[in-house]
C-alpha cells in the first residue's frame, strides 16, 4: 500500500546557513525515522545556474509526488526575499491540490523583507500564504506578534530551534589570551563592523585581545581593510566558515560569543554558544530577548550601539566569575527550555494532525516493514 509522505523543501544538508542547522538537527534527532518524511532541497551552494537547475528538477519531483496523491503535508523551511520566492511555485501547487502547508519562517530580514522589499503584489501573496497555510511555525512570540499584524487569522505556532546536544561543558583554556568569538555570515547587518570598532576601543585595555570571526561572507574583504585600518588586523581571525567539530573548538577556545547584528531571528550560533556554556553578548532583536534574560544568563545590546557593546564586552572580560556564572546560568536555559527532544514533539504533533486520515495505513506499513 502506498504511504503518504510529508515533503520538507528546503536548503541542502551541506549548505552554509541556520535552515541548514535547524534540518539536520532534526535528522539527528529521529524525525525522518519516525516519520515518512521526504526532502527535497530547493537550494544549493553554487552559481546561478547549478541552483536554478537544482530548484526546478526538484519542483518536477514535487509535482510528481503531488499528482499521484502521495503528498500528506508540506513542510516548507522559507526566509525571506530568494529564499521566499523560491518556495513561492511549490506553496502555489500544494494550495491548488489542497494539501495542508505547514509554512516555517526562518530568518530575522522577513519583516523588512515585506515592508520594504515587496510590492502591493508581492505583500498580497504573503498574506495569501500566511493565511491560507494550515500552520504557521515563527521562531518566537515576537515574531508571531508580528505575524499577526499582517495576517490576523494565521494559525501560528512558536516553535523556537533547538539547542544542540552538547557533550562536554565549555571550559576555558588555561592562560590563553582572551578571545571573542562571533559565528555566522559576514556581512554589514551582523555588526562586524561595530565588532572592529569595539575591539580597537578596547585594545589598550586588553592588549592581547582576539576577534575570531567564524563564517563566510560578502564583506570579508572590507573587514580585513577595516581591521588594518583600525590597526587590530593582528588580532583578528576569519578561518572561515567552520564545521561542527571545528566550531565546538572555537567555543571552547571562546570567552565571549558576540553577535551584535541588526536583524535576527532565532540565531542557532546564539544557542550553540549557551548550550557549550559560554556567556553570550547578543542585540535586542528579533527572538533574542526571549533566549536571553539581560544580565542573568547574557546581555543584551541596542544594535549600533558601539559603546554599549564595549561596555558589554569590558564587563565580561573583566569578571571570570560572572563570565563563568552567566556561562551555567545559560546552559541550564537552554536544556531546559530549548532541548531537540521538545521542540521534536511539538512538530510531530502537527504531523500526527496532518497525517490524521492516513495514519493508519503508515502505521500498518511500518508493521509490516519490522515484521
Amino acid at each position: 500500500m502506498r504511504v503518504r509522505q510529508i515533503v520538507m523543501l528546503g536548503t541542502a544538508f551541506e549548505t552554509k546557513g541556520g535552515i541548514s542547522s535547524v534540518v539536520n538537527a532534526y535528522r539527528a534527532g529521529g524525525l525522518f525515522e519516525r516519520w515518512p518524511v521526504r526532502y527535497l532541497a530547493t537550494h544549493q551552494e553554487g552559481g546561478a545556474l547549478s541552483k536554478s537547475a537544482l530548484a526546478a528538477a526538484s519542483f518536477l519531483r514535487f509535482a510528481g509526488l503531488i499528482l499521484t496523491r502521495r503528498v500528506a503535508a508540506v513542510h516548507v523551511h522559507s526566509a525571506s526575499r530568494a529564499s521566499f520566492w523560491r518556495k513561492s511555485p511549490f506553496l502555489l501547487l500544494a494550495f491548488l491540490s489542497a494539501r495542508p502547508v505547514i509554512f516555517h519562517l526562518h530568518g530575522g530580514g522577513f519583516r523588512e523583507f515585506f515592508e520594504r522589499d515587496c510590492g502591493p503584489l508581492g505583500r498580497a501573496w504573503v498574506r495569501t500564504v500566511l493565511r491560507k497555510a494550515a500552520h504557521v511555525f515563527v521562531l518566537s512570540p515576537r515574531w508571531a506578534a508580528w505575524v499577526r499584524t499582517v495576517a490576523p487569522t494565521t494559525r501560528l505556532q512558536v516553535i523556537p530551534n533547538p539547542a544542540p546536544v552538547v557533550k562536554a561543558r565549555h571550559e576555558k583554556i588555561a592562560n590563553a589570551d582572551p578571545m571573542l568569538l562571533f559565528l555566522g555570515a559576514i556581512i554589514e547587518k551582523k555588526g562586524v563592523f561595530d565588532l572592529l570598532k569595539a575591539v580597537a576601543g578596547l585594545c589598550e585595555r586588553y592588549p592581547r585581545l582576539r576577534l575570531v570571526l567564524a563564517g563566510t561572507g560578502a564583506a570579508e574583504s572590507l573587514v580585513k581593510a577595516r581591521a588594518n585600518l583600525l590597526g587590530i588586523s593582528d588580532q583578528v581571525e576569519l578561518p572561515g566558515w567552520v564545521d561542527a567539530q571545528a566550531r565546538d573548538e572555537c567555543l571552547a577556545q571562546a570567552d565571549v560569543f558576540v553577535l551584535p547584528s541588526y536583524f535576527e531571528g532565532l540565531p542557532m550560533s546564539v544557542l550553540e554558544a549557551m548550550a557549550a556554556g559560554l556567556p553570550t553578548i547578543a542585540s535586542d532583536v528579533g527572538g533574542i530577548p526571549e533566549v536571553i534574560a539581560h544580565g542573568a544568563d547574557g546581555l543584551l545590546i541596542v544594535p549600533g550601539d558601539v559603546a554599549d557593546l564595549m561596555r558589554c564586552i569590558d564587563k565580561l572580560l573583566a569578571d571570570p566569575a560572572l563570565r563563568a556564572s552567566m556561562g551555567k546560568a545559560a546552559q541550564r536555559k537552554v536544556e531546559r527550555c530549548f532541548g531537540l527532544e521538545r521542540i521534536l514533539a511539538q512538530i510531530e504533533a502537527v504531523y500526527r494532525e496532518a497525517m490524521a486520515p492516513g495514519h493508519a495505513c503508515l502505521e500498518k506499513e511500518k508493521r509490516k516493514q519490522h515484521a
